[in-house]
């Protein structure tokens, strides 16, 4: 307790006087006046060289809050205070720099060996996927490869592995499997809905559009890869892979468990599927049957390596995640923007049709010749319209760690231990380098200028030396499945379109806000091109 003075007592005196209201007035200013005066107050962990910070008010936690709640609402705010200089964030106590001008970005995709890849790979393993270091080997031997095996070759770095097996004679049997399973299940989808709509009052069929898309497209592309028994064995893995996926963001953030249940839940009951797939057991030789080496063949060297079932098992999540979380969504946002465009639809499949042809015998399904839809040249607006609902669509985040200090990084230093994320959506939604319409859907933004889609404004599957090796896989996927929902089905959404979910972080391509509904119905063009054979022309 505090001895009494005069002025004490007067100041005591004079505080009980005043109106309730006022009282509140003076600690509202205090806490304001005092909360810019902390903003003021560089952080301690500040270098006078390196990005300035973006203001927050609570130590340690810094901007984590802002950031899981409206992470795009946090880059505008600070990209409106530096532009597109390089800012710092505290998020969960670490420094995180965010660098957005291509000019900087490519210096950080050049600074290979002091901001590294594999440094923020590490940690996402341990992070979003609960891998930890085995006996034999780290999670970082893993990454770098080097590691010598008892037959005496070396394990790969798993960069160099991924690039080979999307390329040459590998990718095109991924690419011939996925693309026969597409086919199959679209055709199924339409037989079901010729039977289903038959004796509805007007002949569609209403469901959620997204869950539709995910559905067909990820139960096709695991078939292809995993086998075609695994998801007869396993039915749930699918939504629990979604279930995991919808709050990736909060395992990559660290938060825990008894916050986010659901989702840890949804990746430990996915390990627990692979462990049972990749188990030297009867039922986990028979499951692999007919899995693609991509999935199956590194795991071997893995094993070789030393590496347990359970880290096995995570490290194959990683490729069931990459092959379903971005695909689908997409496939939903290039339906819409298609459907919902006025006068886009018909001249998409216009464009289109020539790759569908009948069927050589009564009975067969129409032939789609899929090097025609994927030919930048043949279908010019197919690959506008995907480019552009990418840049659109797609919030993708570079990310670094930081070796060692970096010096003339966009006019700074960036020390060690930091991370540095590349965020690409506020770049491909910038006026400065696509106009004032940056932020509108143009069909033909890519036909007179493709160059653009390619540059480093352009960034849905990250860049430098760590481009994505899977997106060719991925541009052939959506097309194919896009192109053929569009051949064979009519689209309605009355709801007109969705709101983007800009709010929820993301890794990849974002989702909409709340459930887009759209109603279904076969094409009779479609029908009509069933039932011709190889002689007859059918205009579809």
């Amino acid at each position: 307790m505090l001895p009494s003075t005069p002025l004490l007592d007067h100041l005591t005196s004079t505080w009980t006087d005043l109106a309730a209201p006022t009282r509140i007035g003076i600690v509202g200013l205090g806490v304001f006046l005092g909360v810019q005066l902390w903003n003021m107050i560089p952080p301690k962990d500040s270098h006078h060289d390196e990005p300035p910070y973006l203001p927050y008010s609570i130590p340690w936690v810094g901007h984590t809050l802002a950031f899981a709640r409206d992470s795009s609402r946090v880059f505008h705010t600070a990209l409106q205070r530096f532009g597109l200089q390089p800012f710092t964030l505290k998020i969960a106590g670490q420094k995180h720099y965010v660098l957005t001008h291509p000019s900087d970005v490519q210096a950080v995709f050049k600074a290979s060996r002091s901001l590294t890849f594999d440094g923020s790979t590490a940690q996402v393993l341990k992070l979003i996927y609960g891998m930890s270091d085995d006996p034999d080997i780290s999670v970082e031997e893993m990454l770098h490869g080097g590691k010598h095996l008892a037959d005496g070759t070396i394990m790969e770095d798993p960069h160099t592995w991924f690039r080979r097996e999307l390329s040459g004679k590998a990718l095109e049997l991924m690419t011939e499997r996925s693309v026969s399973e597409i086919h199959n299940n679209l055709d199924v989808e339409f037989d079901r809905l010729v039977e289903s709509t038959k004796n509805a009052a007007d002949g569609k069929e209403e469901l959620g559009a997204l869950l539709w898309a995910r559905n067909l497209l990820s139960d096709a592309v695991t078939a292809a890869c995993f086998g075609p028994t695994f998801l007869k064995r396993f039915p749930r893995t699918i939504d629990a892979l979604w279930e995991m996926d919808d709050g990736t963001y909060k395992l990559m953030y660290g938060i825990p468990e008894m916050f986010a249940k659901e989702v840890y839940a949804a990746r430990e009951e996915l390990v627990e599927v692979l462990k049972t797939y990749l188990g030297d057991t009867e039922e986990g030789v028979q499951l692999r049957k007919g899995a693609l080496p991509i999935v199956v063949g590194r795991e071997e060297v893995m094993k070789l390596a030393g590496v347990s079932l359970d880290g096995r098992a995570r490290g194959v999540l990683t490729i069931l995640q990459a092959f379903h979380t971005n695909s689908a969504p997409t496939s939903f946002w290039f339906i819409l923007y298609c459907v919902l465009t006025p006068g886009l639809l018909p001249r998409v499949l216009a464009e289109i049709a020539p790759a569908y042809s009948a069927p050589s015998a009564p009975g067969e399904q129409p032939i789609c010749d899929v090097a025609y839809l994927t030919n930048q040249k043949a279908c010019p607006l197919l690959h506008s319209v995907y480019t552009e609902v990418l840049r659109l669509v797609s919030s993708t985040v570079s990310v670094r760690v930081v070796d060692e200090d970096t010096p003339n990084i966009g006019g700074y230093t960036l020390y060690k231990g930091a991370k540095v994320f590349c965020p690409g959506r506020p770049l491909q939604t910038s006026e400065e380098f696509w106009g004032s319409e940056a932020k509108e859907f143009k069909a033909e933004r890519f036909v007179t200028r493709p160059q653009d889609g390619t540059g480093l404004k352009m960034r849905p599957f990250g860049g430098g030396p760590t481009l994505c090796p899977g997106r060719h896989f991925a541009a052939l996927e959506v097309k194919t499945f896009v192109a053929g929902a569009l051949m064979r089905f009519n689209f309605e959404f009355p709801e007109g379109m969705p709101e983007m979910d800009v709010k929820t972080p993301c890794l990849g391509v974002m989702r909409s806000v709340g459930v887009c509904m759209a109603k279904i119905s076969p094409r009779a063009e479609w029908t009509k091109l069933c039932a011709s054979t190889a002689e007859e022309k059918i205009e579809c």
